[in-house]
C-alpha cells in the first residue's frame, strides 16, 4: 500500500494524532515512516540572541522530543490492554 509515509511533527495535537495514523499505515503495510521537523527559528530567537550554534540547539531540542516521544508511546502502548 504504502512504501514510504512522511510525517511532519511539531508536538502540538494535530500532529500527534497525524504521527499515531502514519505510523499505523505504516504498520499494515509494512512501510518506512520518516518525521520531519521544522522549527522556525524567527519565533525561537530574537535577533542578537542567535549563538554560532543554533544548529546544535536545535538538533539536540529536537532529540530531546523524540526520545520524550517514543518514551510516553512506550508507556501509553505498555498500559493498553489488548485481547
Amino acid at each position: 500500500m504504502f512504501e514510504n509515509i512522511l510525517i511532519a511533527v511539531d508536538g502540538l495535537k494535530h500532529s500527534q494524532r497525524a504521527e499515531d495514523v502514519g505510523i499505523g499505515l505504516a504498520k499494515v503495510s509494512k512501510g518506512k515512516v520518516t518525521a520531519l521537523n521544522v522549527t522556525d527559528i524567527g519565533s525561537e530567537y530574537k535577533m542578537g540572541e542567535i549563538s554560532g550554534n543554533i544548529a546544535d540547539e536545535i538538533v539536540e531540542g529536537n532529540k530531546k522530543y523524540i526520545i520524550e516521544t517514543e518514551n510516553e508511546r512506550q508507556r501509553t502502548e505498555s498500559s493498553v490492554n489488548c485481547k
